[in-house]
Parts: structure tokens; sequence; C-alpha cells
């Protein structure tokens, strides 16, 4: 959640709260952290931090870049602010891991760094609403129906259940996205598709990291 959500829509945030799910940080502003300077980048991960953290009652664990835009900096920043996981790169489609530190990257070849203390949770532009459900440039551009959503989805689930045990499907919504009544339907939908499989199970973020890292110290 948006710093900026948090602080505009008060209410809401106390019955998220309040229904036992997990706050996690997205900026203040929705801000492109590749873009800022240091100064500012740090500015805007410490109050959305805190705010988070007031908000929910504890220290947030997850962080996901807006954007999925990030900074050489902003990692090391999550970190050291206190973040458990990320969950910003595409690295993997369903397997947690320990986001790398110090990578190097030029036109010859990448140099690869060493595992860090953030765990990633991995997600895709597939498995989010926006790209599918939002218009392009300037209001205009195709828009899918919720049936292709659901086909995509929901055979991403099924793949994943029969061929990686233990492995996080995530799924990013916005409200004003997927907030629409026949999207809305298409959701309830894949729900169903989720509680008809043997073992599947819906869970924090949060929880799912704490048990991946206890069985994966660094």
């Amino acid at each position: 959640m948006p710093g900026h959500t948090l602080a505009t829509f008060p209410d809401s945030v106390r019955s998220i709260v309040t229904a036992g799910h997990e706050l996690a940080c997205h900026g203040w502003a929705h801000e492109d952290l590749a873009t800022l300077d240091e100064p500012a980048e740090l500015d805007v991960m410490k109050r959305s931090f805190e705010a988070i953290g007031d908000a929910a009652g504890r220290s947030p664990r997850g962080f996901r870049a807006p954007f999925w835009s990030l900074s050489p900096r902003t990692l090391g920043i999550a970190a050291d602010l206190g973040f458990r996981y990320d969950s910003s790169l595409m690295s993997d489609d369903v397997h947690l891991f320990r986001a790398r530190v110090g990578d190097r990257h030029d036109v010859r070849a990448s140099l690869l760094g060493e595992p860090g203390p953030l765990v990633e949770v991995p997600i895709s532009w597939s498995l989010d609403d926006w790209p599918h459900f939002e218009p392009g440039e300037r209001g205009v551009g195709p828009l899918s129906a919720p049936s292709k959503v659901e086909e995509i989805w929901s055979e991403e689930l099924r793949y994943a259940w029969e061929h990686e045990p233990g492995g996080v499907l995530t799924l990013t919504m916005h409200p004003e996205a997927i907030g629409r009544g026949h999207r809305i339907a298409m959701l309830e939908r894949f729900i169903g598709v989720v509680r008809s499989l043997d073992a599947a199970v819906f869970d924090r973020l949060d929880a799912v990291v704490d048990r991946w890292a206890t069985a994966n110290p660094v």
C-alpha cells in the first residue's frame, strides 16, 4: 500500500488491518524510485515504512517497488530499514529465493553477486491485472476480456500445482482495475479454482516468507 493511500483512506486501512490482512510498503505516492536521487529515495522509503508500521501496529515485513522499478540502492535501503522480503523482481516463476547483492552488468557479460538478506517473492506482468485491464496511452488501446485473464491465471495456477510443489503464485491487483463488477466476478471464479485444488492454500506473504526463511537460513 502506498503511504499516500494510507493517509487518505484511514478507515479503509483500519478495516484491512482488523480483518487480519498484511500491510506492506509500495512507496509513498507510487514514485519511480529509479528516477530519484539517494536522499529522496531514502526519504520515500523511510516515511512509508514508518507510516505502514504505525497503521499496522508492527513494522512492515514486505516491500514492492512502484512500477517494479528499483535503483541500484533500493534493496540495500530496504534491508537496512528492516524489511524481510521484496517482491519486485521477475527472475523466477513460483519459487522464493534470496535476492542477490553486488551484481555488475555491462554489454559483454554480467558478474553475479551473492545472496543477500532479503527473501524475494516472485511476481510477473502476466499475473498483474493492470496490463490486461487498463487502456494504453491517452486512454486508448486494447483491453482484455476477463475470460482471457481468467484462463491465464487459472492455467498458471494449475501448472504450478501439478509441477511445482511448494510454489507460490502471486497475483498483483489494483482496486481501480480489478474492482469493476465483471472483473470481480472473474476473480471469484478464480478463487473457486484455487479452492478446488487439494492442498492449495491462501496465506499472507509475511507468513510464507517466515516459513521459507526458517527452512532456508542465510
